[in-house]
């Protein structure tokens, strides 16, 4: 796992991106939901995330779940208006994003992240 996040983070510097994210959703034969989450946010923000579930009500995660094409943010479906993007950005200041949703495997059960 280490290598992994080392990885993330120096495509992060190569490309001069604010931030990463690995999220796997679910992942085949585990039965915890978000197995994986590796990010290159502040912990503080990391622990409020976790802490408040924001995976149930994240827009950018639930657009990932469901489709294919990549998800900008904040001016896709509305995006813009949820509380949680408020949120990310008064934490981070991060005004803008882009997820890309991959899937493997069996469509009704795939696994899924948002690199």
């Amino acid at each position: 796992m280490q290598d992994l996040e080392t990885t993330l983070d120096e495509v992060r510097h190569i490309y001069a991106i604010s931030h990463m994210v690995l999220h796997v959703n679910r992942s085949s034969g585990m039965a915890d939901s978000n197995p994986l989450l590796m990010l290159t946010y502040p912990p503080e923000w990391v622990k409020q995330y976790r802490d408040r579930d924001y995976f149930s009500i994240d827009p950018v995660v639930r657009l990932g779940r469901r489709g294919f094409l990549p998800v900008e943010w904040p001016h896709q479906n509305g995006i813009q208006a949820e509380p949680m993007v408020s949120s990310r950005r008064r934490w981070l200041s991060v005004s803008a994003g882009k997820a890309l949703p991959c899937r493997c495997g069996d469509l009704r059960g795939s696994d899924r992240c948002l690199p």
